[in-house]
C-alpha cells in the first residue's frame, strides 16, 4: 500500500490550482453562477414572503409556510448537488486524464458520471444517519430507562417552558441536566468521531468514480488504509491559510475599532440619561426608577428600525453584484483547490505520476 506524500500533495494541488485558475474559471463559471442566481431568486421569495410589506423580517412567519421553506430547502440541495457534480467531475478529469476541453467556455456535463457523483452523495448521507442512529439508539434507550414514547413526551413538555425550567413539571428532578443528557451528549459526540473517520476513509472516493465511471467504494475504502492521520494533516494544512487570514481580517478590524473610532461620550445629565435608556437616575431623596416607553415611543422606535432597515438594503443594493462576483470566485478557487487536493491524493496513492494522464481503461 502507498502511502500519501502529504507536504507534495499539498504543494500539487496549490499549484495546480493557482497556474490552471483560468481553465478551472473557464469550465465552472456557468454551473456555479447558474446556482448562485437560483440561490437569489430563492432568496428574494424568501424575503417577500418573510418580510411583506414591512422591511423587517417576521420570524413567526416561517411557520404559516414551512412546506414552502421545506421545499425550497430540498430543491436546493438538488440544484447543489447537481453542480458541484458537474463542476468536479469536469475538474477530476484535467488532472486524471487531462482532458481540458480546449474552446469550451459554457460547461455543465451531466451523464453518467455525474449522476454516480449524486448517488455518491446520498450514500454518504446514509452512511452518516445510520452511524449517528447506530450510536445514539443505546443511549436514548438507556435515557428514557426503555420507555421511549414517555421520555418523549417529556422532551416535548420539558420544551415548552424551556428556558425556565431547571426542574421540570414531570416530577423528574434531574431531566433536562448533564446527568440525565450527558450520555446522550457524549454517544453524539462519539458518533461524529466515527463520521469524521469513515469519511477519511472514503476521501478519494470521488476521484476513484471519475477514474473507473464505478461506485468503487471498496477501491476508496481500500487505498485509504494506514492514512488516515495523513489526510488530517493535509486538511489542516489546507485549511490553515484561511484561518490565518480569518484571524488577520479580525485582528485589523478589531484593531482598527478601537484606535479608530470613537464613540459618542455616555449621558451625564439627568435629562439625557432618561432619553437615552429610560431610567430616572438615582438622588439623595429619591431611588432611581425605570421609565416604561410609551406606545408613541414604541411606534416611533419601530418606525425608526424600518427605516435603518431601508437604508442598510438601499447602501448594499450598488455592491451587491461585486459580492456576488467574489462570491462565485471563491466558490470556484475553493472548488478548484478541493479537487486537486482529492485527485493528487488519489493519483499519488495509486502509484501513478502525478503530472501524467492515468490509463484510462473504461
Amino acid at each position: 500500500m502507498h502511502k500519501l506524500p502529504v507536504f507534495r500533495t499539498f504543494g500539487r494541488a496549490v499549484g495546480f490550482t493557482l497556474w490552471n485558475f483560468f481553465t478551472i474559471f473557464r469550465l465552472s463559471w456557468f454551473p456555479f453562477a447558474l446556482f448562485i442566481a437560483t440561490n437569489i431568486a430563492i432568496g428574494v421569495y424568501a424575503q417577500q414572503v418573510l418580510m411583506g410589506s414591512k422591511p423587517m423580517i417576521d420570524p413567526f412567519s416561517i411557520a404559516a409556510h414551512i412546506d414552502d421553506f421545506v421545499f425550497l430547502n430540498v430543491l436546493v440541495l438538488i440544484l447543489q448537488a447537481i453542480t458541484f457534480a458537474a463542476v468536479a467531475v469536469s475538474l477530476h478529469r484535467i488532472i486524471l486524464f487531462g482532458d481540458r476541453k480546449p474552446g469550451v467556455w459554457i460547461n455543465f456535463p451531466f451523464g453518467r458520471t455525474e449522476a454516480l457523483f449524486v448517488v455518491m452523495g446520498l450514500i454518504s448521507g446514509l452512511i452518516i444517519f445510520a452511524i449517528l442512529a447506530v450510536v445514539l439508539a443505546p443511549a436514548f434507550y438507556f435515557v428514557a430507562g426503555g420507555d421511549i414514547p414517555s421520555f418523549i413526551s417529556k422532551i416535548e413538555e420539558w420544551a415548552k417552558d424551556f428556558p425556565r425550567n431547571d426542574v421540570p413539571k414531570t416530577g423528574d428532578a434531574g431531566f433536562g441536566t448533564l446527568a440525565t443528557m450527558g450520555p446522550l451528549l457524549f454517544s453524539y459526540f462519539v458518533g461524529w468521531i466515527v463520521c469524521i473517520y469513515v469519511s477519511l476513509r472514503l476521501v478519494v472516493w470521488p476521484p476513484a468514480i471519475v477514474a473507473t465511471r464505478r461506485l468503487s467504494l471498496g477501491e476508496a475504502w481500500r487505498l485509504s488504509r494506514g492514512n488516515v492521520w495523513r489526510f488530517i494533516g493535509l486538511f489542516l494544512l489546507a485549511i490553515s491559510p484561511f484561518y490565518i487570514l480569518v484571524v488577520g481580517l479580525a485582528g485589523a478590524s478589531y484593531w482598527y475599532y478601537t484606535t479608530k473610532i470613537h464613540d459618542a461620550p455616555p449621558p451625564t445629565e439627568a435629562k439625557q440619561i432618561v432619553e437615552t435608556v429610560g431610567v430616572v437616575p438615582a438622588t439623595k431623596d429619591t431611588p432611581a426608577t425605570v421609565t416604561p416607553p410609551t406606545p408613541e415611543q414604541v411606534a416611533k422606535d419601530e418606525a425608526e428600525r424600518e427605516q435603518q432597515a431601508e437604508r442598510a438594503m438601499e447602501a448594499f443594493q450598488p455592491f451587491a453584484p461585486a459580492f456576488w462576483l467574489i462570491e462565485l470566485l471563491v466558490e470556484i478557487f475553493v472548488a478548484g483547490l478541493t479537487v486537486a487536493l482529492l485527485s493528487f491524493s488519489y493519483k499519488a496513492l495509486k502509484g501513478y505520476d502525478a503530472h501524467e494522464p492515468i490509463p484510462d481503461d473504461t
